[in-house]
């Protein structure tokens, strides 16, 4: 899938998955619970940004590729429709809104 936006600094764009009764690891995702965690997919990134406080440029801790857990409430909804893409949902999202990163996913 090619995209059309390039999220800038510390920001992620992802793509949300479909929410279903499972589990992530050792987390069991009802879709209760998808109301307020979403599972997600970083599609393009930023690239990271100056910190002062070091007095260098940190790059952004997350890949494209991985998978995240993130707040509902995160981020900001893009027009899926007006990007050409139907059927996908996609947010961007600051990297300070990332609440996890799923590694070593076990089978359902």
């Amino acid at each position: 899938m090619s995209v059309k936006i390039q999220p800038v600094g510390r920001r992620y764009l992802l793509e949300m998955e479909d929410i279903t009764d499972r589990k992530v690891g050792h987390i069991h995702l009802s879709q209760t619970s998808g109301e307020t965690t979403r599972v997600c997919k970083i599609i393009s990134s930023g690239q990271g940004a100056y910190d002062h406080a070091l007095g260098k440029f940190v790059p952004n801790e997350h890949k494209v590729g991985e998978r995240v857990l993130i707040s509902a409430f995160a981020g900001f909804n893009l027009d899926a429709k007006s990007l050409g893409y139907i059927g996908v949902d996609f947010k961007i999202v600051n990297e300070g809104e990332i609440m996890a990163r799923i590694v070593g996913e076990e089978d359902n």
